[in-house]
């Protein structure tokens, strides 16, 4: 059975290495599972660049084509660590991160609109990824609703406990 870079990225064994380790060394641990997924599925990797270019190309924009694609695979396996980070890190210590590091200056503009009784929708880049978008918004007392798709049950389990733990709490 071959794993996909999701399912390699959560298995067991490596969410108890993120959580002994700490986050900062687990993300490390997550670009380094992630480049040896890309090493071994070459043919992924190489579909992801030849999108990049065709993209780049498209755009009349060729210049440090080696540096954009690394910035992709780098975004790609950020996305992985940060869905690690907020199902598996204590809820207090996510929003405090969260709260400490993420410029929310921008809130603003929702807050106002939901005083004035309009509706926002907001659409995040990744289908199917707990991130750090709706627990910010969470964090900053807005009502958050998601659809999420999840690759392993163990991430959901996961996710729907802490949040009926969150509902609860």
């Amino acid at each position: 059975m071959r794993l996909n870079l999701s399912s390699l990225i959560q298995l067991k064994c490596n969410i108890k290495l993120y959580l002994f380790m700490g986050w900062n060394r687990a993300r490390n641990l997550v670009f380094f599972l992630g480049r040896l997924h890309f090493f071994f599925n070459r043919k992924e990797k190489k579909s992801i660049e030849d999108a990049v270019s065709k993209a780049l190309e498209k755009k009349g924009r060729t210049g440090s084509l080696s540096y954009i694609k690394k910035k992709v695979f780098d975004g790609i396996l950020s996305h992985y660590y940060e869905k690690m980070f907020i199902a598996f890190e204590k809820p207090s210590a996510a929003s405090g991160f969260l709260k400490r590091h993420v410029i929310t200056d921008e809130l603003e503009i929702i807050r106002e609109k939901l005083v004035e009784k309009k509706g926002v929708i907001l659409v995040t880049g990744h289908y199917g990824a707990i991130e750090f978008i709706p627990v910010l918004l969470a964090t900053n007392h807005f009502p958050v609703s998601i659809i999420a798709k999840f690759k392993t049950a163990q991430l959901k389990k996961k996710s729907f406990r802490r949040l009926k733990n969150t509902a609860s709490g």
